[in-house]
């Protein structure tokens, strides 16, 4: 065999290598596209010296989780990563009730709280004392869910002592700006959120339609209508927006059917129905900056659980029946929330009565480590070139 004939051989050899670890790192990247894997933690359970939950979590891009727990002291607000708890409000302070907690990513936690079941005031704090954001004895008193973004500013409904002081606001700086009131047509508010830019969108009844819808207010700009006809009041639904303003909510109506949507620059778009595999999506779902939908789903065949897109294999979360912490889950409540990196926190209940807040935190997908993996080989190959010679060869 001449030596250019060796020469060829040898690249062969070299690319059939090269083939089969390509072929073993498209059998990972496959694999990613199987059903995402989680790993579940236990943020607070009705066991222990520390129980809850109580209503209105949250999760933060970091993966920290506020919210109200219980002692034999009383109640109080905390955030956990799973691992480290830290105190927001120490059990057996003044307050007689605590509502629903918003985070931000440097760990400040907004929520609503009152110490004689009548005065209402807006609070934050991340572990080092409590800032007052809405005086309890002030003219306008902060109720229900609140929202803060990255920046600090703050999102709430707020009742005053007229239709005109009534209605939702945006805290920024040391002031609360007013952006719409039940002075006019509105008369209802809940579900205030409030993203980086400083949109804020809120769910409110409508007077004039006999009604309820969402509306968001673009910051510094006119209110815009997004959705009517959802029906009677109810203050548990709320829609969710992210940084690009997308809005995701769950909606039905003759014209669009039965789904949930997203909204952003005037257009709406059906992401889910009812003609895949779903027959019955939660109220109110959760929007991430990658436009990931997380939601509670019910299945034609009547299984209920988590997901995070129309594939109800490949984007489960979680489901009524499936493990959990060494038991069997039987029901899961209220609107799971998502962060950026994937991970979903969610209420549940277990076979043997335990009762919690749980984070189910992303597992990076394979097909990262099979790109690495491929790419390690490409540079060996490069770097450690195997000699054939002819006389090998014969």
């Amino acid at each position: 065999m001449s030596a250019s004939q060796a020469d060829e051989l040898a690249l062969m050899i070299q690319t059939l290598r090269l083939s089969a670890i390509l072929l073993f790192a498209a059998s990972l990247s496959a694999a990613s596209t199987e059903a995402a894997a989680y790993n579940f933690v236990k943020i607070v359970d009705s066991e222990g010296t520390l129980t809850g939950p109580g209503a209105g979590a949250s999760l933060n891009n970091s993966g920290v989780v506020a919210f109200q727990g219980f002692t034999s002291a009383g109640s109080g607000v905390f955030t956990s990563n799973g691992s480290t708890i830290t105190t927001i409000v120490e059990p057996g302070n003044s307050f007689t009730s605590i509502g629903s907690t918003a985070i931000n990513d440097s760990g400040v936690v907004a929520f609503v709280a009152t110490a004689d079941s009548a005065s209402y005031g807006l609070y934050t704090g991340s572990g080092n004392g409590l800032t007052t954001v809405v005086a309890p004895n002030g003219p306008v008193l902060p109720f229900g869910d609140v929202s803060i973004n990255n920046n600090g500013a703050i999102a709430y409904s707020g009742a005053g002592n007229s239709l005109a002081s009534t209605g939702v606001y945006k805290h920024i700086g040391g002031m609360s700006t007013q952006l719409a009131n039940a002075a006019g047509s509105f008369r209802d508010f809940g579900g205030p959120e409030i993203n980086d830019a400083g949109d804020v969108t809120f769910y409110a009844a409508h007077d004039a339609v006999n009604t309820t819808g969402f509306y968001k207010v673009p910051n510094g700009q006119v209110r815009e209508t997004i959705v009517e006809g959802l029906g009677t009041f109810n203050p548990q639904i709320r829609p969710s927006l992210n940084n690009a303003g997308t809005i995701a909510f769950t909606y039905a109506n003759q014209q669009l059917g039965y789904g949930v949507f997203t909204y952003n620059n005037g257009a709406i778009a059906k992401v889910l129905n009812t003609a895949g595999p779903f027959k019955e999506f939660s109220q109110t779902v959760d929007v991430n900056n990658q436009g990931v939908i997380a939601f509670t789903g019910t299945l034609d065949n009547n299984v209920r659980g988590i997901y995070v897109g129309s594939d109800p294999v490949n984007d489960k979360v979680i489901e009524v029946g499936g493990s959990l912490f060494g038991s069997k889950v039987t029901e899961i409540y209220n609107t799971p929330n998502i962060n950026n990196r994937g991970d979903v926190i969610f209420y549940y209940q277990l076979a043997n009565g335990t009762t919690g807040l749980a984070l189910a935190r992303a597992v990076p997908e394979p097909a990262a480590g099979s790109l690495a993996i491929v790419s390690l080989a490409v540079v060996a190959l490069r770097r450690r070139t195997i000699p054939v010679t002819t006389s090998q060869l014969r």
